[in-house]
């Protein structure tokens, strides 16, 4: 049973990262690398918030706006700035570092008061339905047409003179709200936060959407955007099941990115066209 039990909790807290990343990297095309230290950001200003206030659901409420702000801040790097893409992420990444370390003044804190393992699980999967129900609407709607279009064909969105510097925002605020929320309920899981918690998150995210776009093959487009929780359970069974059972004792979980590694290379050598669609920017 723990064969699939842990990798289910995995990709319930790591869902919403991937989330993130994929409407980041695959519906903006905007290579924002600071995903590391906004998932670190989540998890530490949770502990900040949940300590001042002693309520989960509000603490979960400040840490998606403050996401949100940080991506807005990235993309306003870009569309007012002028800075490029990949350079806005570099700059965030960096910022977030040293705010990060400034919450507490120390590397990792716990928190006051944790619930059960019980609990923590219920609220995790209560967030989950609700945000993966709230990106499915929101992607379907005008203001998800026009953040595909954004990353796909922005030239369009200049015809119609349509607002794409508030698109670009709105979208790149949403998938870092998505990103934070994810480094939060580490902290509600684990009952701790660490500033390194979100290293290697990006690689893992990539690895686990590009699962998600090869399941996406066989299933009708409306289905998409719940494949996603799909593929990242897949993605967390496959590292565990390397790791358990297949390495012979020579890796361990701190192989977690040299797996992911592994997985995006054999992806671009066996597909390479379906790769590069999947990141390309």
């Amino acid at each position: 049973m723990n064969i699939f039990s842990t990798p289910l909790n995995e990709a319930l807290i790591y869902s919403l990262c991937v989330y993130g990343v994929y409407l980041l990297f695959r519906q903006l095309r905007f290579p924002d690398i600071s995903t590391d230290n906004v998932f670190s950001f989540g998890s530490i200003s949770f502990v900040f918030f949940f300590i001042s206030n002693d309520s989960l659901i509000l603490s979960i409420l400040l840490v998606f706006l403050s996401g949100f702000l940080v991506g807005a801040f990235t993309s306003l790097l870009y569309s007012k700035f002028k800075i490029p893409k990949l350079l806005c992420g570099v700059i965030t990444y960096s910022i977030l570092f040293s705010i990060n370390l400034k919450f507490f003044n120390k590397p990792n804190v716990s928190m006051p008061s944790r619930i059960s393992s019980e609990e923590s699980i219920v609220l995790i999967v209560i967030i989950n339905v609700v945000l993966i129900v709230f990106m499915s609407i929101l992607l379907k709607s005008k203001l998800g047409k026009s953040i595909n279009t954004i990353g796909n064909n922005p030239a369009i969105l200049k015809e119609f003179r349509a607002p794409s510097t508030w698109v670009l925002l709105i979208g790149c605020g949403i998938a870092n709200a998505l990103i934070a929320v994810s480094g939060a309920l580490t902290s509600v899981h684990f009952g701790f936060s660490d500033v390194s918690i979100g290293v290697g998150l990006l690689i893992n995210s990539v690895a686990a959407i590009i699962i998600s776009e090869n399941l996406m093959i066989y299933f009708p487009k409306r289905y998409h955007i719940f494949l996603i929780p799909v593929g990242v359970f897949i993605y967390h069974l496959l590292l565990f099941m390397v790791i358990t059972y297949l390495s012979f004792g020579l890796l361990d979980y701190t192989d977690y990115k040299l797996i992911s590694g592994v997985i995006i290379i054999l992806f671009f050598l066996t597909s390479y066209k379906r790769a590069k669609d999947i990141i390309s920017f």
